[in-house]
């Protein structure tokens, strides 16, 4: 496919979408090397995506016009954590942009709001995990205990996640950052890039694919977050307590709740 190929794409979208009397579509790439991508289309087409692996960096796949309303459904229905989380950006952005890029990649999802001007905001994500990294200032205990300082929790306040070793210590603060926030960071370096929201719904699939065999992460998160001003913690057991689909991890996060914390 060559970079002519690309624009001729591009213009069939804007004219499909003109067709249609969309306002503030969303044109979105659905690159044929993508797994989600593959099945979202099938999905919606009822009939196999056509192409195979990307050949070339001008390969794009599938360029096509949607409605918001259509892009959040089939997000949430078919790209995981991630999907749902852009679903979110495009429902709460208020003005709505002139129109918005998706693109549905390999590993990731991009998601970009245009104006007259050019870019009015711009994000990245994961199909199913939380983006994160260590801070600066963490510390390890000899005995393998690890705690990662919760950032921005107001003035004054100071809030530190526990776990046993760092990826347990990594895995409560992730979740501990997406509840105090009620967001997700963006993927990469995350520079000049919007959080994506999560609401109930986002946060009980979190919690589901996410931690649903993890309650001592959870648990932590839970007695970190009682200290913040806003006790978020009450709206992550809300959520957690509301599920039947997490009566499970409920039950042993509050088993985890009424024994020893991790020895700070």
């Amino acid at each position: 496919m060559t970079n002519d190929n690309i624009h001729r794409q591009m213009r069939g979208a804007y004219r499909e979408a003109e067709r249609r009397g969309i306002v503030s579509p969303v044109f979105a790439t659905l690159q044929s090397d993508s797994p989600h991508a593959r099945k979202l289309f099938a999905a919606v087409h009822g009939a196999p995506m056509p192409g195979g692996r990307r050949r070339s960096r001008y390969d794009l796949g599938v360029v096509e016009a949607w409605e918001m309303s259509e892009a959040v459904r089939w997000l949430r229905t078919h790209c995981g954590i991630g999907g749902a989380a852009v679903a979110n950006l495009l429902e709460a952005t208020h003005p709505r942009p002139d129109h918005w890029a998706l693109l549905i990649c390999r590993g990731d999802l991009g998601i970009a709001g245009f104006d007259r001007a050019g870019v009015v905001l711009q994000s990245c994500t994961y199909y199913d995990e939380i983006p994160c990294s260590l801070p600066d200032a963490f510390a390890v205990r000899e005995d393998g205990l690890t705690l990662i300082p919760l950032e921005n929790v107001g003035p004054g306040s100071s809030v530190t996640v526990c776990g046993r070793d760092v990826d347990e210590a990594v895995t409560a603060a992730s979740l501990a950052r997406a509840v105090h926030r009620r967001a997700l960071p963006p993927a990469g370096d995350g520079e000049g890039q919007t959080d994506l929201p999560v609401d109930d719904a986002l946060l009980a699939l979190i919690l589901l694919r996410l931690y649903g065999d993890q309650p001592r992460p959870v648990a932590e998160t839970v007695r970190a977050l009682r200290k913040t001003r806003n006790r978020e913690d009450r709206w992550l057991l809300t959520v957690l307590r509301a599920n039947p689909e997490l009566r499970p991890l409920a039950n042993q996060v509050d088993d985890e709740l009424t024994g020893p914390p991790a020895s700070r």
